[in-house]
């Protein structure tokens, strides 16, 4: 039985999707101090052009290789989101901390429910198809990108590990 692009399962669970498992670790270990000790902006961006080439893989990709590639890609992706919540609760007070999270951990779980549902119906209801799905998550991702360009601007107090080191 064949999934998406005709890869088989076995290709799927076997080739592909464990590079998403072994890239996500080395990714988190270059994101993380990168981002405290330059910008947590630039490895914010890092992790959503990784989403954004990760969408157009799965549209364009057709070999084992590139879909290989689109797993590092969305590990990329991965790693960015444990910095961009780091980069939460360095951008508002501690007196916040328990709202913000709650803000961003509902919002989250918003909207991969409304994704999920919005997919489901557009399959069963319209006979969609997995690329026309893709393409429709594709649009979404590079809207947040855009978004995402202009909403994680840098601020005044940008903490530069190495600035603090010689003072």
């Amino acid at each position: 039985s064949y999934c998406y692009k005709s890869f088989s399962e076995n290709e799927v669970n076997n080739d592909i999707y464990p590079w998403s498992t072994y890239a996500y670790f080395p990714f988190l270990l270059f994101l993380g101090p990168y981002a405290e000790i330059f910008s947590y902006r630039i490895a914010i961006l890092v992790g959503i052009s990784g989403r954004v080439i990760t969408r157009f893989l799965l549209i364009y990709g057709n070999s084992l290789t590139q879909m290989q590639i689109m797993q590092v890609t969305y590990s990329m992706g991965t790693a960015a989101e444990d910095v961009f919540s780091a980069y939460i609760y360095y951008a508002v007070p501690q007196s916040l901390y328990t709202d913000v999270t709650a803000y961003v951990k509902s919002s989250a779980l918003l909207a991969s429910l409304l994704s999920g549902i919005l997919g489901d119906l557009l399959v069963t209801q319209a006979n969609t198809s997995l690329t026309t799905l893709m393409v429709i998550s594709a649009a979404f991702v590079c809207t947040g990108a855009f978004i995402g360009l202009f909403v994680i601007l840098p601020s005044n107090k940008t903490y530069n590990y190495l600035q603090s080191q010689n003072s």
